[in-house]
């Protein structure tokens, strides 16, 4: 289990968390960028429940169709 802070409080951040920070990383190891773009926590999160990823195959043909898969779960 990860733990952050918030306000000096400790809090733990489940495994659904960990596994799409997991993912968003990987993502962006592979495309260059982030999935969802933005300039403030609130923006990002707006993206992150309103739109759609768009597949890494798109930005970067050669990444193989598993591993995009795998990015897109």
């Amino acid at each position: 289990m990860v733990f952050w802070q918030d306000g000096g409080v400790s809090r733990a951040i489940g495994m659904v968390t960990e596994v799409y920070a997991m993912v968003a990383t990987h993502y962006e190891l592979l495309t260059g960028g982030p999935a969802f773009p933005g300039y403030t926590r609130l923006g990002v999160l707006e993206k992150i429940r309103t739109l759609e990823v768009v597949p890494p195959r798109r930005l970067v043909p050669v990444i193989p169709r598993d591993i995009e898969a795998v990015c897109l779960k």
